[in-house]
């Protein structure tokens, strides 16, 4: 079931009115898609407790009269205080087919990792095409039996029923690398034999003199 959160229809627009909003503890937002456009207030405490940093597919907007089902298609967050500044919402139909990005989430440790490989994850999320009311939350890949040198690629994905990737196969999710190994300066050869010739030949001069 999705998750569903309230909102209010504002009738004023702007920075101030923006700033205003956010020192009242919600979050300006806009929704549009089918059915056109409006400008909405969220309370920050209830979109921080049902949703967050999450990627939740669909959810349910309450408080505009009939439910709504909206993708989040935006997040604007403070840098500092790590909280939303504003949310964009898109209206779709639960049989309707959308793009979205899904998280790839890794599961179990590389076994080149025992052997000093050092894992290298490219692809933290994938931009799929898939029904509306089917968007999985998270997409798992299993690195347990990747060994140094090996890679898992979007080809090797197991993506659930109606799912369709929107990244080319052949590109890499995840890989093994080789642990890098500093080289140890070494005195090239030859060096202490031509210092030894010069002191050669300066003990010869001195046995000259000598003479």
């Amino acid at each position: 079931m999705p998750q569903q959160i309230t909102v209010s229809k504002r009738s004023s627009t702007g920075s101030a009115e923006c700033r205003r909003m956010r020192r009242a503890g919600y979050v300006p937002a806009v929704i549009y898609g089918r059915g056109g456009e409006d400008v909405l207030a969220v309370s920050e405490y209830d979109f921080m407790r049902n949703i967050g940093h999450s990627s939740p597919g669909v959810i349910t907007l309450s408080g505009l009269g009939a439910p709504v089902s909206v993708l989040i298609k935006e997040v604007q967050w403070d840098v500092l205080s790590g909280r939303p500044t504003h949310i964009d919402f898109y209206r779709v139909e639960l049989d309707q087919i959308v793009s979205v990005r899904v998280p790839i989430r890794l599961t179990g440790t590389p076994k080149g990792a025992l052997f000093g490989g050092v894992l290298d994850h490219i692809q933290h999320d994938l931009p799929i095409r898939v029904k509306a009311s089917d968007i999985p939350s998270v997409i798992m890949v299993d690195i347990t039996e990747l060994g140094i040198g090996d890679a898992f690629h979007v080809s090797d994905l197991v993506l659930p029923d109606g799912v369709i990737s929107d990244m080319p196969g052949e590109a890499p999710v995840v890989h093994v690398v080789a642990p890098t190994v500093e080289k140890t300066p070494v005195a090239e050869e030859g060096a202490e034999g031509v210092e030894g010739e010069g002191a050669e030949v300066a003990e010869d001069k001195e046995e000259e003199k000598k003479e």
